[in-house]
């Protein structure tokens, strides 16, 4: 069949666990696919194909990488057969981007070098306090204890009053009993968690989930093959101020990028004074017509 473009896949199996009678460099240069005067050889693929795989596997990479290839090959003849010459001119789209990419890999091992990625709980709590209004909550957050059990199993009917008791006596009972017949047992007395972590796992739709905890502390739904117990324990509801716990995170996260900041600015600042000082740039003014 005559083409413009000739591709050639070899069973890399055969390749990687069969090539006895050829040299490793004779290996390399096989050929595997071609696109006018374009050409991809086995040592530029091999390099994308994890070695680990089984043979079955790596055939698999193999094909895909191999055409792939040929439709990038394809795609950019298109584009050279097609577009203007300036558009194809990328000389500077090339260049600003080869200055931001050496700039930002320079900035970020500067930053990784001096900035102090400790985070004190008292910083967190501060910017806590201080921006408070930036975190309210836009769903509502539960602490509690969620269980789901089977409706056939012995001494269910106990398991209301365990529930309910603040004895701790009581609560090692319920989680003995949980933990050997529950398929879930979920404690979360002492964490935030959001009302759709609940809802997802809660047989029927609780249509208003704020009223519903209000005036309930212990919910309970069945259906054809279990029971569900919700103990609400403490609930925030939306636009209440979000938990120091479900914001710590973010708040740090928020603290690091801004010590990034700085220190990118200070560098800046740092080498254009240098800079100066040696009088090492000059900026013309402008003159004016």
């Amino acid at each position: 069949m005559k083409n413009n473009f000739v591709i050639t896949i070899l069973f890399i199996s055969a390749i990687l666990f069969s090539c006895g009678k050829k040299t490793a460099d004779e290996v390399d240069r096989l050929l595997l696919a071609k696109v006018d005067n374009n050409v991809l050889y086995f040592d530029e693929m091999k390099r994308i194909i994890p070695m680990e795989l089984a043979s079955a596997d790596s055939a698999l990479h193999a094909r895909n990488y191999v055409q792939t290839w040929v439709k990038k090959q394809l795609l950019l003849k298109k584009a050279d057969l097609n577009l203007t010459a300036e558009q194809k001119n990328v000389t500077q789209q090339l260049e600003e981007y080869r200055i931001g990419l050496l700039i930002y890999k320079y900035q970020s091992r500067y930053v990784a070098e001096k900035m102090d990625t400790n985070i004190s709980e008292t910083s967190i709590i501060n910017y806590y306090n201080e921006f408070k209004d930036n975190f309210k909550l836009r769903q509502m957050v539960m602490k509690g204890l969620f269980i789901k059990i089977p409706k056939d199993i012995p001494e269910a009917g106990n398991i209301r009053y365990l529930i309910r008791s603040k004895r701790n006596a009581d609560s090692i009972s319920l989680a003995e009993y949980c933990f050997q017949y529950a398929s879930k047992y979920d404690n979360f007395g002492d964490q935030w968690v959001y009302f759709n972590t609940l809802q997802a796992q809660w047989p029927k739709l609780i249509l208003n989930p704020e009223n519903t905890v209000r005036f309930n502390n212990l919910l309970i739904e069945n259906d054809s093959m279990y029971t569900y117990y919700f103990r609400v324990d403490d609930y925030r509801i939306n636009g209440d101020y979000s938990p120091l716990s479900l914001e710590r995170e973010k708040i740090k996260n928020i603290i690091l990028n801004r010590r990034k900041i700085e220190i990118v600015n200070d560098l800046e600042k740092e080498i254009y004074n240098e800079a100066l000082n040696t009088d090492a740039f000059t900026i013309y003014e402008l003159e004016n017509n």
